[in-house]
């Protein structure tokens, strides 16, 4: 939170004035330009010296909170805000003031408290209105977090319903069940695929989604006699998860027309992440020139509107930072025209009071005022009580201005909070696109096909994560080398920690070994409990880029690992990849 603009009623001592002497009042006015000015000890001292002369008055315990908060003394800060509510609970800034404290280190549910009770005191004043916009914003970014914990759940609960998916599909094939009884793998008839599409059309909600799902187990041949059919259906449609599975039909379909939709889906920047992401991994078995283009300008156009968006961010907070302090120094120098004002309007009420003394009670050497006197002290008063009432209008106008300034450097800052708060998620990849070998026939089919979505729309910020990290590993897949300039842009803005070890790979691919120590480390950890086929998936592809640079950069002791590996490397895949890069290193030094 920033200190310099915390003094949330500046102008509160003079309103509050009648509680203080003259004398009194100028030593709190000397506190409080002494805090304005960032000497935070010395104006501690100045209103420790007020409190000695009035030990119970609330405002200056107010500005004593306000001292030590500057100071970082937190707790000492809200103690003395608390003692200024007990003397003076009726002032909704010192329940404001509380409510920004608590904030500042995270204790929402207490920030909330004290929002609440400004509220209910004073809900139409300036203070209420802040209060309650910033009550708005706390609760959104609850619910916020609130929102990432329930994609992540859902995330798990499918992962947890394909695994069972798997397990009883196995059960299908030929596997034992339960009880240890052999079951004969079944076979099911497809229907037509003209059928198929055909409900896809005209069935209802549910019918046409069920549909739809079946076309995974069609073979690319059968596709590609209604693709452009599925093409025009999807073109409209408007049930997420029919479009889905069209999408991945139409890639299995591998056509030019295929190309083409998937393409402009991928870069329409108008479509959802969630919908751009089957396109991506619609186009997974597609390997054209015009699919790496377009992938890494994607990427390229996700990258410079977020790069974009913080610049703007930023920007605009430097400016109006620069607006909330020009708006201080104003108010700062009508304070001071106003305590002058003020000390010039008690002299001439105490020449008024002298006027209207009976003469036997004055001194007999005191100079009586004459009426002329007496009547151009009454139009002074009212020629600064005039001045005063201007300034504090001026005073409200600017806290205004202020308040709207604050509202919108908040909705920046907190832009730039949640692009930091959404690199911390936990990471929960989507399933993958390419389950299912392009030609699988009637016979790989389970015996049930309940028509399930392949996949569950999340979150569409999380999904602009995805999307971008997907592109990364895709671009790297396909060793794009004029991408790396773009993925490096990219990993900087969307970087997942979880996802760190897919960056290097991919980043090493193209050529850029900054992680290999990283890949290698990889290697020597314990294989996970679970998802074991993805790890073993993953440490191909590293034993693979080793390979790569051990050709450029021999290695005794790396060349060893992987020696080693060929031979007692715990899976197949691991032993065949160690072995092909071997055979690699051999060649080449023939």
């Amino acid at each position: 939170m920033n200190k310099g603009i915390r003094f949330l009623f500046f102008s509160l001592i003079l309103t509050c004035s009648f509680l203080f002497s003259n004398d009194d009042v100028g030593l709190l006015n000397k506190g409080i330009l002494l805090l304005k000015q960032g000497q935070y000890e010395e104006s501690l001292k100045v209103f420790q010296e007020v409190q000695k002369i009035d030990t119970d008055n609330a405002v200056t315990y107010y500005y004593i909170g306000e001292a030590l908060y500057c100071m970082g003394k937190t707790e000492q800060a809200i103690n003395n805000y608390k003692r200024a509510i007990e003397i003076q609970p009726s002032v909704p800034e010192y329940y404001f003031a509380l409510a920004m404290v608590y904030l500042s280190i995270n204790n929402n549910d207490h920030a909330l408290e004290n929002l609440n009770k400004t509220l209910e005191i004073a809900p139409n004043t300036i203070t209420g209105k802040k209060a309650k916009k910033l009550k708005e914003e706390i609760t959104s970014s609850i619910q916020g977090k609130e929102i990432v914990k329930k994609w992540i759940k859902s995330e798990e609960e499918e992962a947890a319903r394909l695994k069972e998916s798997e397990v009883k599909t196995q059960v299908a094939e030929g596997q034992t069940n339960e009880m240890g009884e052999l079951v004969p793998k079944e076979v099911v008839k497809k229907e037509d695929i003209r059928k198929v599409i055909r409900k896809i059309k005209f069935e209802t909600e549910t019918e046409r989604k069920k549909a739809s799902a079946t076309l995974q187990w069609y073979t690319q041949a059968e596709l590609q006699q209604v693709v452009i059919e599925m093409i025009d259906i999807a073109t409209q449609e408007k049930d997420i998860d029919v479009k889905k599975n069209l999408m991945f039909a139409i890639g299995k379909a591998s056509v030019p027309e295929s190309v083409e939709f998937l393409l402009k889906i991928l870069q329409d920047n108008k479509e959802t992440f969630d919908i751009r992401i089957v396109s991506l991994e619609s186009l997974s078995g597609i390997i054209t020139n015009d699919v790496v283009v377009a992938a890494r300008n994607t990427l390229s156009g996700i990258v410079t509107n977020r790069e974009q968006e913080r610049k703007d961010a930023q920007k605009k907070i430097e400016e109006i930072t620069k607006k909330l302090e020009n708006l201080q120094a104003k108010k700062d120098e009508i304070q001071i025209k106003n305590v002058e004002q003020q000390e010039k309007l008690n002299q001439l009420n105490m020449k008024l009071a002298q006027a209207s003394t009976p003469a036997e009670h004055m001194d007999i050497q005191q100079p009586r005022i004459s009426p002329q006197e007496l009547t151009k002290i009454r139009k002074d008063i009212n020629a600064i009580n005039a001045i005063l009432t201007k300034q504090t209008n001026e005073m409200r106008k600017m806290e205004e201005e202020a308040a709207e300034l604050e509202k919108q450097k908040m909705r920046y800052e907190s832009l730039l909070a949640k692009r930091a708060e959404d690199k911390k998620i936990s990471f929960q990849p989507r399933p993958s696109a390419s389950g299912l070998p392009p030609e699988m026939g009637p016979s790989d089919m389970p015996p049930e096909m309940s028509g399930e979505p392949l996949y569950v729309e999340t979150d569409e910020e999380k999904n602009e994560i995805f999307f971008a990290i997907s592109l990364i590993k895709f671009l790297g897949k396909l060793r794009d080398k004029e991408s790396l300039a773009i993925i490096k842009r990219a990993w900087t803005e969307y970087g997942v920690e979880q996802q760190q070890i897919y960056y290097f790979l991919s980043i090493a691919r193209l050529s850029d070994f900054s992680g290999i120590d990283m890949l290698i480390a990889r290697l020597r950890k314990d294989y996970p409990t679970d998802g074991i086929k993805e790890e073993v998936s993953l440490r191909t592809e590293i034993i693979d880029v080793i390979g790569d640079y051990l050709l450029q950069t021999p290695d005794e002791k790396l060349q060893g690992l992987i020696e080693y590996l060929s031979e007692e490397g715990g899976y197949p895949e691991i032993r065949k990849a160690a072995a092909g890069v071997l055979a690699k290193i051999t060649q080449r030094s023939k």
